[in-house]
């Protein structure tokens, strides 16, 4: 992450969006949120399971995914389906 992070070129990502900030809002327009939270579902409830077999306990697990990136985009939604 560290790789990625140092040579993400924001500069050029803020000039872009300065010219055409139009674009910017096509992109998430092909995005379907549907998908996106039923996998972030299916990921944080793998991610309990390990806690969960490593010894945490069920609210310290939760508390913990939902705390975190892309998790906490979602916490609302998440805590409700880990909760059950």
């Amino acid at each position: 992450m560290n790789i990625v992070s140092r040579n993400i070129p924001i500069a050029d990502i803020i000039d872009n969006n300065d010219e055409e900030p139009a674009n910017h809002d096509t992109l998430y327009a092909e995005i379907d949120f549907e998908d996106v939270i039923a996998n972030e579902k299916k990921q944080a409830q793998q991610l309990l399971q390990i806690f969960l077999q490593s010894g945490e306990t069920k609210t310290e697990a939760i508390e913990k995914i939902v705390s975190v990136e892309p998790f906490v985009r979602h916490k609302k939604a998440l805590l409700d389906f880990l909760k059950k």
